[in-house]
């Protein structure tokens, strides 16, 4: 990775997409921009007042002076004690010495050079000496009286007293606010600072009480309510022993500790709860890798949310911040059993709701029963059985679901893969284990009824990695949503429907070897009669026709409106695993209809991976000499200069939805009279605002005008000519899931001439895929 030179008291931000200088707090650009270097926004007063900030997860500058044998509290009190000290640092370094002085302490006396911002499991702290304000802070010959209002740098808190009622005669509460009370205060948080103290409320909303000496001795960020702000570290736990709770209000106007609260599990420290009471109202995913490792999220077209869950032993803490220019973000916990994730409209001076737990009412805790889950990948979230069972009862869900084939200990059994699954609630962990000996562990007791397996390798600890988990009972809680991990469900054998597989396998294969296709492998085929096809395409009714292939028709049955966009949206969130949320960054490089699969419940999966690449660590694209993929489905840089990267991805996806939204393929020009192409076609129509024209005719009366044209326009955006211009998949997926957030204009595309690509005709190393079949042209070397 490429980062930029940043001047003196400025560092560079790694944790951003693009790394760029910033100015710690209380500091401002030299010039125009940070990379010029940064300067005081108030000059030291050796002593009178100054204070240090925290500047956390840095890379310390360049030449410290190195000052032996002293506790913190000490080689604080050096740097204070001599005016030309800028700042310093400090670490025990006893669990790496054998023996002699532990102690690190770093002191600055010049310019502050080289600095850099890492993630929350990297870097240390600096504390940087700042000057004493009086604006801000809070002394014992400063109180705070009932109208006062301490306000934080920059202006964006307000701390004082309150009545949630707007009643004078109502009760008062300490709180931060900013458009809404962020923070309360109450007995249970409160402290002394003795002599000398002074309470300062920071840019952050962090408020802070202060030492004579600088030090921080209290911050309200420590002892949250029902809301996490940027940089917080919500401690989950500390030392086997739960750290915090959030309590939700009493009510609307009503501060005090309600019934609603959340926190970390106590018997596993493995999942986060919302209670209500004793009582648990709903569950989130248990921790996994992807959840304890960091990840970034571009929430829209300019914003990008970064989130990491730590755990170093000792303590396990979540964390989250925005990038440099994005809206203020919060998340909180509502007394109605909600938890948050809000963002703050400067225009409207109110926070907007970005997303929202639990979502759907079948999120609820065991809403959907025993062996039940909340399918959240449907239009309208519904509760669902697992393969191998039915409903107990149709009219009440809530009773669960029961085995169409009862498990016994004399029974031969297999697991099934059950993708994509909040797993149940109720497990045991087995520790020390590998994926393999978890599987054997649960086979080998006859009483398992499934089992789950994460290696938490990537998250920062120093405990065992493996998370082996099994269920003895009934399985509660579950549901599907997205991309979050295989469950490993135990099912009977059934002897007949081993027979029907067998029959069903035997006439695929008879039908296979006419068509010259090897059948001596292991695989199982869906067996579908002839007359349930003639039932389904309505006698094969032109008006089901998806297109002509070499020999014949293909029609497209019942692919609707709604089950079109469940597609489109299946294909964005399995783009934006594969880019974002797994451990290696994936490109594609050929996603195309023909590398779709759609299973029984109509959700897609993405195929053929034959021609990915993955890219490690920090980078972002790559060149290559020989082009592989599909014409058409190719972004401009990817077919003419060999360039790919995660947009180019992003551009496949913005041709594959236009097509499904049209019917029409990007390789058929012939069937648009004027336009030389689907997406030269499609932007046309946009821009004259007629994108009902665009739109597949056989599902024009089953679909929303206002949806599909917004599927449109973020098609546009894919497919726009510049990489920088598409948006991130992540961001798509954003754009398609809340649809009240404006859209940015696409850019008019340039015209390419459509290049015919004949299998044995390839040149300039270029592999293509055409068709729907992928035909690798191999070359000698």
């Amino acid at each position: 990775m490429v980062t930029p030179r940043c001047g003196p008291f400025s560092y560079c931000d790694v944790t951003e997409a693009v790394p760029t200088c910033k100015c710690p707090d209380g500091f401002e650009p030299n010039g125009s921009t940070p990379s010029g270097g940064c300067a005081r926004k108030e000059m030291l007063r050796c002593g009178d007042g100054d204070h240090f900030t925290t500047l956390p997860h840095v890379k310390t500058p360049a030449m410290p002076v190195f000052v032996r044998n002293r506790s913190s509290d000490g080689c604080a009190a050096e740097c204070l004690g001599n005016c030309s000290c800028k700042a310093y640092a400090y670490a025990n370094m006893s669990s790496a010495m054998s023996g002699g002085d532990p102690s690190r302490c770093l002191l600055w006396f010049g310019e502050l050079v080289d600095m850099g911002k890492y993630t929350d499991i990297d870097g240390e702290d600096l504390y940087l000496r700042l000057a004493g304000s009086t604006e801000n802070q809070l002394t014992q010959g400063k109180p705070l009286f009932h109208g006062d209002e301490l306000i934080s740098e920059g202006g964006d808190f307000t701390l004082g007293f309150f009545s949630p009622t707007n009643n004078s005669s109502a009760r008062l509460y300490i709180g931060i606010w900013k458009g809404h009370t962020l923070w309360t205060s109450s007995a249970n948080n409160a402290t002394a600072g003795g002599a000398g103290a002074a309470a300062v409320l920071l840019s952050s909303g962090n408020f802070v009480l202060r030492s004579s000496n600088g030090t921080e001795i209290w911050q309200s960020f420590d002892h949250p309510t029902d809301t996490i702000l940027p940089t917080m570290r919500a401690m989950l736990r500390y030392k086997a022993q739960t750290a915090t709770r959030f309590f939700a209000w009493k009510g609307p106007d009503d501060p005090s500790t309600g019934d609603i609260s959340g926190g970390v599990d106590l018997d596993s420290n493995l999942q986060f709860f919302i209670w209500n009471g004793t009582v648990p109202y709903c569950r989130a995913t248990v921790f996994n890798d992807a959840s304890l490792s960091s990840s970034t999220y571009q929430s829209n077209a300019t914003s990008i949310f970064y989130q990491a869950m730590v755990n170093t032993g000792d303590e396990f803490y979540y964390t989250f911040s925005v990038s440099a220019g994005s809206p203020y973000t919060r998340i909180s916990l509502d007394y109605t059993g909600k938890m948050r994730l809000l963002s703050w409209n400067s225009k409207a001076s109110a926070w907007a709701v970005i997303s929202e737990d639990p979502g759907a009412r079948c999120d609820l805790y065991t809403s959907c029963g025993p062996f039940g889950y909340c399918d959240n990948t449907a239009p309208v979230p519904a509760c669902r059985c697992l393969d191998g069972f039915v409903p107990i009862d149709a009219g009440n869900f809530s009773r669960g679901c029961k085995r169409m084939e009862a498990l016994t200990c004399v029974k031969k059994t297999h697991f099934v893969t059950v993708p994509g699954m909040k797993v149940p609630d109720k497990f045991v962990r087995i520790r020390n284990t590998s994926f393999d000996q978890c599987a054997a562990k649960c086979s080998a007791n006859c009483s398992c009824t499934a089992y789950a397996y994460a290696n938490m390798s990537s998250a920062d600890t120093t405990t065992d990695t493996s998370r082996c988990l099994v269920w003895t009972g009934d399985l509660v809680d579950m549901g599907k949503a997205g991309f979050e991990e295989n469950l490993y469900l135990r099912l009977a054998d059934s002897s007949g429907t081993r027979q029907k597989k067998k029959a069903h396998k035997r006439m695929m294969l008879e039908y296979l070897r006419t068509t010259n296709e090897t059948g001596d492998k292991n695989i199982e085929f869906p067996f579908i009669s002839f007359e349930d096809i003639v039932v389904a395409t309505d006698n094969f009714s032109d008006s089901n026709m998806l297109g002509k292939g070499g020999f014949d028709s293909a029609t497209k049955s019942v692919l609707l409106w709604p089950t079109r966009f469940k597609i489109i949206q299946g294909i964005a969130r399995g783009l934006m695993y594969l880019h974002h949320d797994s451990r290696l960054t994936i490109i594609h490089r050929d996603l195309k209809a023909g590398n779709i699969l759609l299973d029984k419940e109509m959700s897609p999966k993405i195929s053929d991976f034959g021609m990915a690449r993955i890219f490690c660590g920090d980078q972002l694209e790559a060149n290559t000499n020989r082009v592989v993929g599909t014409y058409g489905y190719m972004s401009p840089e990817y077919a003419m200069e060999g360039a790919f990267s995660v947009k180019s991805d992003t551009y496949s996806f913005g041709v594959l939805l236009l097509e499904i939204v049209s019917g029409l393929k990007i390789s058929s020009p012939h069937l648009i009279v004027d336009f030389p192409n689907l997406i030269v076609y499609a932007w046309n129509l946009w821009k004259d605002g007629k994108t009902e024209d665009l739109v597949d005719s056989s599902v024009n009366n089953d679909c929303s005008l206002d949806e599909v044209s917004r599927c449109i326009h973020i098609g546009l955006l894919c497919v726009q000519d510049s990489p920088d211009c598409r948006p991130l998949m992540s961001a798509v997926v954003f754009m398609l899931e809340n649809k009240t957030t404006p859209l940015p204009l696409p850019i008019q595309p340039v015209y390419f001439a459509h290049r015919d690509a004949k299998p044995g005709q390839t040149n300039d190393n270029r592999v293509l895929s055409v068709n729907k079949m992928s035909l690798t042209a191999l070359e000698g070397r």
